[in-house]
């Protein structure tokens, strides 16, 4: 008994670690206070559950820096305090500058460069976030970055083939995401080794046999083969050839590209560019 639980222990501490190692956990940094305690705790634990579910970093950075490129400030914070998951540092930042009143969101990693294209910040992002910012909606923009930015992980398609259609109707973190691993995980197999050893103890045997012939019987075993488990059936993949027209923006066909420029400690970022609001 000890070393099956320790076996299961084992395997939830191993899961746990494997999904929640990052560098930094502090994921949403209000230097001038807009945001209550309590919609920074709110916005923490969406981004956490972001993280959880896409393997990417997200991060929010509130600043009144009053500073000359809002790119470069964005770039700066992730860069020197240690955001981004896995060695390629994968992650996506929204930062708001009220000094300059402008406001960018900057990505790291290929994975994420390559799911954030020009397209998806342009013309599906920074707007509606914009439109928060514009009526004094700090929480709600910031919300809707990572609504938004969920919404674009799971319509990658979409966003990088023209004759795609979207297969995921943008939904609100209020419906919860539905991370890979996350605390309900941690819950569930608490509960699993809960009810193994309840029922475990309610076993009348009449005690442990010696050889293995006393467990056979003449039955015989029927193994069935069940049909492969997908978490997300309306996931639509199919084939089609991309559009590599790389226009910045200006609506029309999603197009692939994602731009790329260099921060100031030589990583390389997509994103970026000053949106006033």
């Amino acid at each position: 008994m000890k070393k099956i639980f320790i076996l299961l222990l084992s395997l939830l501490l191993v899961g746990f670690t494997s999904f929640n190692v990052f560098a930094n956990d502090v994921k949403v940094t209000d230097d001038p206070d807009y945001l209550s305690q309590a919609e920074e705790d709110e916005l923490t634990r969406l981004c956490n559950e972001f993280i959880q579910y896409t393997g990417m970093d997200c991060v929010i950075y509130i600043a009144y820096q009053n500073s000359t490129d809002v790119t470069n400030l964005a770039d700066d914070f992730y860069d020197y305090n240690g955001y981004g998951i896995g060695t390629d540092n994968e992650g996506i930042i929204l930062c708001i500058d009220y000094g300059t009143r402008e406001y960018t969101i900057t990505t790291c990693g290929p994975k994420t460069i390559d799911t954030y294209t020009d397209y998806a910040l342009d013309n599906y992002m920074y707007p509606d976030i914009g439109n928060c910012l514009s009526n004094g909606d700090t929480y709600g923009a910031c919300t809707k970055f990572i609504e938004q930015a969920l919404s674009v992980y799971r319509n990658y398609d979409y966003f990088h083939q023209p004759d795609a259609q979207p297969v995921v109707q943008e939904q609100t973190l209020l419906e919860k995401l539905t991370p890979v691993f996350s605390f309900g995980g941690i819950g569930a197999a608490i509960s699993t080794m809960i009810s193994y050893f309840t029922k475990r103890g309610q076993l009348r045997s009449t005690g442990e046999k010696q050889t293995a012939r006393n467990y056979v019987t003449d039955a015989r075993m029927n193994y069935a083969r069940s049909g492969d488990i997908h978490l997300y059936t309306n996931v639509l993949r199919r084939r089609i050839e991309r559009n590599h027209d790389n226009s910045h923006g200006g609506g029309g066909a999603p197009s692939s590209h994602s731009s790329v420029h260099i921060s100031s400690s030589g990583v390389s970022h997509g994103g970026g560019g000053g949106h006033k609001f």
